[in-house]
């Protein structure tokens, strides 16, 4: 059966309405949303550190349970939860966890509070790879060297009345390459402020102690 004239002239402008309907929808949702949606939202920590821009709006805080914004994303990234810019139960669990906090006031608070964060990632990173070293060194007898997989630098400890570590201003670089026999330089402990290794180094006859990255060394 043949169309109508009118019937033709539905056809045809049906999809052209729909889709003018569509871009005036998304245009105004889009103007609506309060949260921006070109934030990556992987739901775990980027490989970049988040940082707090110094113009962030002031109108973002105080950050508290039901805040939607952008500060509230950068606030998860940290945190390492899902990044959906909505401060709900779960961010106040991690906050609470990981900054013995429940809200942020503002922004030089949030710019600290991802700070210790990323210092508190940092010691556990060194810590992790102390105790490898550490544990590997203990259950192997036939060890033979300690080697130095990257370029760094050693600080020398020494110690107080107290025998507690304090940091001196002398240095020691150790060259990629490097290979000490592990019977004079030894993996004695973790450093626990900073989860670095704590070397022991006999080779003049006396015990020097060094703090040395456990990332950047290996034994064998």
């Amino acid at each position: 059966m043949a169309l109508t004239k009118t019937q033709k002239w539905l056809l045809i402008l049906t999809p052209v309405v729909a889709g003018v309907s569509y871009i005036v929808y998304t245009k105004l949702k889009g103007n609506n949303s309060k949260i921006p949606s070109s934030y990556p939202k992987q739901g775990q920590k980027t490989d970049t550190k988040p940082t707090v821009s110094g113009n962030a709006s002031t109108s973002d805080f105080p950050l508290v349970k039901g805040s939607r914004n952008k500060s509230v994303m950068v606030l998860q990234d940290a945190l390492g939860v899902t990044i959906d810019g909505i401060f709900g139960a779960k961010t106040l669990a991690a906050l609470k966890e990981q900054a013995n906090l429940t809200s942020i006031v503002d922004a030089n608070q949030l710019a600290n509070v991802i700070d210790q964060i990323n210092n508190a990632d940092a010691i556990s990173t060194y810590s992790d790879a102390s105790m490898n070293i550490l544990k590997l060194y203990d259950s192997n007898p036939n060890l033979k060297y300690l080697n130095a997989s990257k370029d760094s630098n050693w600080i020398r400890l020494n110690q107080d009345a107290d025998g507690n570590f304090v940091f001196s201003n002398e240095q020691f670089f150790v060259p990629l390459g490097t290979q000490f026999d592990i019977n004079n330089v030894i993996p004695d402990i973790e450093d626990q402020a900073t989860g670095k290794l704590v070397i022991l180094d006999t080779r003049n006859g006396s015990n020097i102690y060094w703090l040395a990255d456990p990332n950047n060394i290996y034994i064998s």
